[in-house]
């Protein structure tokens, strides 16, 4: 159930993030609706993964809990972005959020994000502040607030290697999900191994049958009439009957 549920969490997540609201969210930080949304692609799935990580164990899964509760975003609705001043004030207070879910790894994270997304560290910093509050006031919303416990919560995420399969490797290595980075590409390397290498494969007996079909039809045509010739009836050797003379034993006549 948790493997089917943590990728249908990231997919309700993501959609959250409408091309409207990347664009305004790009405007409010000086950035492009392009580079907003690669960098988003990849804080959504970072902060899940770490959250994941969290929930692995009762002690990491009740902090998180915690965090939720904490900042009341049980009853968060994602249309006070689209208030004014919605986004920035989401951004404040989500700093510390962010804070609470990468621990000391936000500068890194951070960093990598922005290399690979080309915002600046700054509008990656304000936009992981909106992110986490979304990422867990949705998660409030699917498990509801009276099924809001460590074990819901844990079966909701399930394994980080979930959420990771589209982030870059030095993210991973960032995050310091070293097992479920190893998990993770090689999860996603086989499906490409089977897309790419196995029809390129495949198509090596394709290309030889282009010219062995006929080649075979051929031989066989020739086998077959071969046959048939063979098949052919002998001809009959027919011996003329030479006719017997028989002496004639009949009395000679009489004189007369």
């Amino acid at each position: 159930m948790a493997s089917k549920m943590a990728p249908d969490l990231l997919n309700q997540i993501s959609n959250v993030f409408t091309s409207d609201t990347v664009n305004q969210i790009a405007s409010v930080f000086g950035e492009t609706p392009a580079k907003t949304q690669s960098a988003l692609g990849s804080l959504v799935p970072a902060i899940l993964g770490s959250l994941s990580q969290k929930a692995t164990t009762i002690e990491g899964a009740n902090d998180v809990i915690d965090l939720i509760r904490r900042n009341n975003l049980t009853s968060f609705k994602v249309d006070d972005i689209y208030k004014t001043g919605g986004i920035t004030d989401l951004s404040n207070k989500g700093r510390l959020i962010t804070e609470s879910i990468f621990g000391n790894k936000l500068s890194a994270v951070t960093d990598s994000i922005a290399t690979n997304s080309g915002i600046s560290r700054s509008a990656v910093t304000s936009l992981a502040g909106v992110c986490a509050p979304i990422v867990l006031g949705q998660i409030a919303r699917r498990l509801g607030s009276s099924g809001l416990n460590a074990s819901t919560l844990s079966s909701l995420l399930g394994n980080p290697s979930v959420f990771l399969q589209n982030l870059p490797t030095g993210l991973l290595s960032v995050l310091g999900l070293g097992g479920a980075a190893a998990t993770v590409r090689h999860l996603a390397d086989d499906p490409e191994r089977r897309t790419v290498t196995a029809p390129a494969y495949a198509r090596q007996p394709s290309s030889a049958w282009r010219w062995l079909l006929p080649l075979l039809l051929a031989v066989g045509a020739i086998g077959l009439i071969a046959y048939l010739f063979s098949r052919r009836p002998e001809p009959v050797n027919v011996t003329t009957v030479q006719p017997t003379v028989r002496p004639d034993t009949s009395a000679p006549a009489a004189p007369a």
